[in-house]
């Protein structure tokens, strides 16, 4: 092999090394990155997707307790005008409770907790009502002695304890976005920095071998 034939190969090699592997790189890296992308976009709709169960766990919340003092301010007062909202609110909680139950159908613990909620707020209800059927001046007294106070009291405890599994899940898929992304990262410019770096010292090894060789010539 002349000299001339051995730098043509050393050229080829230093061609592939320089451009080719670089751009085989490249291809991976993006490929890694679109990736990441689609993932991190998955796990926003589910962070996405909590922030919308705890909305509406909060907006069925402040309706059962925005019942609770319609109930309560017409127990003192007497006045059918504060006793409105009791009713209007009473028939819209099935649905919220439903829908609900629709956004987390995966989760049985959480349904589990909804199916709590929902048979404390049956047996406030029912409470409510015979509280309403009692005597105008026996009210106050009935209610003092029913455990209306203490169902709510528990169908907030049950609220709290949604919400904070919702939260957890929410912190946790948060974190596990972070920490692979800055794995991603992590690796990626760890690669590329060795990658460079050794295809750096192949060139140039190559090049001098290169250069000698034409000198020869």
């Amino acid at each position: 092999m002349t000299s001339f034939d051995l730098g043509q190969n050393q050229f080829k090699r230093l061609l592939f090394r320089n451009v080719i592997v670089p751009l085989a790189l490249g291809f991976v890296s993006c490929a890694v990155f679109v990736g990441m992308i689609f993932y991190q976009s998955g796990v926003s709709r589910w962070v996405d997707h909590t922030d919308q169960v705890l909305a509406l766990a909060n907006d069925l919340e402040k309706m059962m307790v925005g019942v609770q003092s319609s109930f309560r301010g017409y127990i003192i007062t007497n006045e059918n005008d504060i006793l409105d909202p009791y009713y209007q609110e009473l028939a819209k909680i099935p649905a919220r409770l439903e829908a609900i139950k629709a956004l987390i159908s995966d989760n049985p613990a959480q349904i589990h907790k909804v199916n709590n909620i929902q048979e404390l707020f049956k047996d406030w209800s029912s409470s409510s009502q015979e509280i309403l059927e009692t005597a105008p001046k026996e009210r106050v007294a009935v209610y003092k002695k029913n455990r209306c106070a203490a169902l709510m009291e528990e169908i907030r405890a049950n609220f709290n304890q949604f919400r904070g599994v919702e939260e957890q899940l929410r912190d946790e898929r948060v974190k596990a976005t972070q920490q692979i992304t800055d794995t991603f990262l992590i690796v990626v410019v760890g690669l590329s920095l060795l990658f460079g770096t050794l295809i750096a010292i192949s060139g140039r090894r190559t090049l001098i071998n290169l250069s000698q060789s034409y000198e020869k010539i």
